[in-house]
């Protein structure tokens, strides 16, 4: 097992707290919820969806790097925590880092449930 990025935290309704995460593993990355594995996804369909709903960062925005995956020789994907001035407290956002584009960014939790739909269809 690879490098493991949390994409997603929900209280479930006894009070604990889920983490939906990505998985690197040698047949490709896994979509785990708490304990259980939702499915295997390739690295094309993860930048895909993220591409899919991802806008470039604002200049003025500070980029500081979380936890990351690589999901190509030229492609990464990585987590950031991000309060914009109309939010109360920082949300988990995931930045997708293509050689020679600028840098794009999505909320964590829309990648995540995006990904679980894509392995339920």
């Amino acid at each position: 097992m690879g490098p493991v990025v949390r994409i997603d935290q929900q209280v479930n309704e006894e009070g604990e707290s889920i983490n939906t995460s990505l998985v690197e593993t040698s047949e490709g990355f896994a979509l785990e919820e708490g304990e259980r594995s939702l499915g295997l996804l390739s690295a094309s369909i993860i930048r895909d969806v993220v591409a899919r709903y991802a806008r470039p960062l604002e200049s003025e925005a500070e980029l500081e790097e979380g936890e990351s995956l690589q999901l190509g020789p030229t492609l990464r994907l990585f987590t950031w925590h991000y309060k914009a001035p109309v939010d109360l407290e920082n949300k988990l956002y995931l930045v997708l880092d293509e050689e020679g584009k600028p840098p794009q960014a999505v909320l964590a939790r829309q990648v995540a449930n995006a990904l679980a739909f894509v392995l339920k269809s």
